[in-house]
């Protein structure tokens, strides 16, 4: 590891961050629930996090979940499942970024 702050102040609070928003995306999904404002901060908290990770420690890992936080704000979460199905994919990149840590 190259970068200024060890894992466990870079992409692990991320990957933390981003299954809590998550899990309210998919409480208000399923409980008909609106959690809007909460899971719309956690999501910015998320971003934050996210940059200051990429900016301690920049790898390839990054490009992926970057692209995914980028487009997340673009899709349209009652109207269709692509908002859903990008979430996942956040997931798994969130993952990778932390693993190949």
């Amino acid at each position: 590891m190259n970068g200024l702050l060890p894992i466990a102040f870079a992409d692990l609070p991320v990957l933390l961050l981003y299954m809590a928003t998550m899990t309210l995306g998919v409480g208000a999904r399923y409980r008909h629930k609106s959690f809007g404002m909460w899971h719309h901060t956690l999501f910015f908290i998320t971003c934050a996090a996210f940059i200051i990770s990429a900016i301690s420690d920049l790898r390839v890992a990054h490009a992926p979940a970057a692209a995914v936080l980028i487009a997340m704000p673009l899709t349209r979460p009652r109207r269709s499942r692509r908002h859903d199905a990008i979430a996942v994919l956040g997931l798994l990149c969130m993952i990778l970024l932390v693993a190949t840590a």
